[in-house]
């Protein structure tokens, strides 16, 4: 294993402001990295995507973005379904709703539809929820979850 080199010595200015709080981020007990990805498996009924899983990914910031997606299959009636749960620390400090794309195969009406990914916070029973509407019993839905981003309550 190669030994990892340490912190820069301390200068005065932009740098050593900008080191300080590069420092502070890393030496945070319990901080992931940023770019670090969190695995989150989806409950049903969203399906996993073999080759495109889903995670949390923390930010330099401290926000957190989705990546990944789900399939939702046909005969659903849609409406709001938990997805994700995800650890306490990942949840929002406050309930968002962030609008999202998916790609409905098949079907009647086949095509780009408009759905919404709900974050609630611990204290409104903590999750990640989909707001979508009717799949048909012959098709099924792609939802790509990349334009997620929020602050959750463990930063």
């Amino acid at each position: 294993m190669a030994a990892t080199p340490g912190w820069p010595p301390k200068r005065s200015g932009f740098p050593g402001i900008w080191l300080d709080r590069m420092r502070a981020y890393v030496d945070r007990a319990g901080s992931t990295a940023p770019g670090a990805h969190v695995p989150i498996a989806p409950v049903s009924p969203a399906v996993a995507l073999e080759a495109y899983p889903t995670a949390i990914v923390p930010n330099g910031g401290g926000s957190v973005s989705l990546t990944g997606g789900i399939r939702i299959n046909g005969l659903d009636v849609g409406g709001e379904r938990r997805i994700f749960t995800p650890p306490d620390r990942y949840l929002p400090t406050k309930n968002e709703t962030h609008p999202i794309a998916a790609s409905v195969i098949g079907g009647p009406a086949p095509g780009i539809v408009p759905m919404s990914l709900n974050a609630l916070p611990l204290s409104d029973g903590g999750g990640l929820f989909l707001i979508y509407p009717e799949i048909p019993a012959d098709a099924f839905a792609l939802v790509w979850l990349d334009a997620v981003t929020y602050w959750p309550a463990g930063t």
